[in-house]
């Protein structure tokens, strides 16, 4: 049976090359619309002016559960930007002498082989469309199951889900939890705010209320959080269907294959051991953007029962090599993120 691979060799990296100006144009965006909801919200809907007792505990109860909410959904924001993405483990990368005898031959089939023999010592079990070892050649390295190369960050992330420019970073093993979670409360925001001034919107509009300056921002606080609340709904309720079957964005558009085949279920755990692939196995961090342990390996997946060919295994015209049991991980095997993992 394969050896568990060593975690200590899991680092984020400590920069992810620029350009990316268009993620650099959204943060700023995304802080004025925060900032936006976040003055009119309590000052117009929470404290009126002048006091009015009859309002002040509704008013405080508004207060109290909108900056609950807020501060939920600028923790998981940051912790989405500031969470770095995880690059392959140095043993992924090729040596000198390999990638010197792969980059000096000429005939494809023979390159297929050198890749297929430097494989057989990794826990790599997908295979590109025509059955060949998944390479990066901008990062010379053999590719993990379920790590793609990103052209934003010009490098290779570990289960790459996509490139967010609202976060400026790459979504995948760090930082998947931070961002659905980042989708929920975002979801809540919108949600709360435009439940708290409908009513408000219909005083205005019955001519119950005459403030003209609260009511420029009660409508616009309703249209800001409607708009995004129907953006984020298809959006978030799309990420949930992918957790629920294990599965990434990139593999969701291209099955992930196998020596066998193709897949699109090939991680497919059962709903319960798919949210603890994302969450973590303690129920009760669920809903908060803290690192926990991950029941998962971002090196190798692969769906609870099935038992694939050993790597280098031909697809044709070759014996088949006996199958193996692909090891099965454990919270004690599982990644433990670090403080260290995350920015500022």
């Amino acid at each position: 049976m394969p050896s568990v691979p060593a975690l200590s060799g899991w680092a984020a990296q400590p920069e992810c090359p620029q350009p990316r100006s268009t993620g650099q144009a959204c943060g700023p965006s995304m802080g004025g619309l925060t900032g936006s909801a976040a003055w009119p919200q309590p000052r117009v809907l929470c404290i009126p002016a002048p006091p009015q007792k009859s309002r002040k505990g509704t008013g405080m109860a508004y207060l109290i559960v909108f900056h609950v909410i807020f501060v939920l959904f600028v923790w998981t924001y940051w912790k989405s930007v500031f969470t770095l993405p995880l690059q392959p483990d140095k043993k992924f990368h090729m040596s000198y002498a390999d990638k010197e005898r792969y980059e000096n031959e000429e005939r494809p089939e023979v390159q297929r082989q050198i890749l297929v023999e430097i494989a057989r010592k990794l826990p790599v079990y997908t295979r590109t469309g025509n059955g060949a070892i998944r390479f990066c050649d901008r990062c010379q390295l053999i590719k993990p199951d379920r790590c793609h190369h990103c052209s934003v960050c010009a490098m290779c992330v570990l289960k790459m889900d996509h490139h967010c420019p609202w976060v400026n970073n790459c979504v995948g093993f760090s930082n998947y939890k931070f961002f659905l979670l980042f989708l929920m409360y975002s979801l809540l925001y919108c949600m709360y705010i435009a439940a708290t001034v409908f009513k408000y919107v219909i005083k205005y509009w019955t001519d119950e209320l005459t403030n003209g300056r609260s009511k420029f921002h009660v409508l616009f606080l309703l249209f800001v959080a409607l708009m995004f609340f129907l953006s984020l709904m298809f959006l978030f309720g799309y990420h949930c269907w992918l957790v629920s079957r294990n599965r990434s964005t990139l593999e969701a558009f291209s099955a992930p294959v196998f020596q066998n085949g193709p897949d699109k279920n090939g991680f497919n755990l059962g709903f319960v051991k798919n949210l603890q692939q994302v969450f973590g196995e303690e129920k009760k961090l669920w809903l908060l953007p803290i690192c926990a342990a991950l029941p998962g390996c971002p090196y190798t997946w692969r769906r609870k029962g099935d038992v694939p060919l050993l790597p280098g295994a031909a697809r044709s015209g070759a014996s088949p090599q006996p199958r193996i049991p692909l090891p099965r991980w454990s919270s004690r095997a599982g990644l433990k993120c670090l403080d260290a993992a995350s920015g500022p």
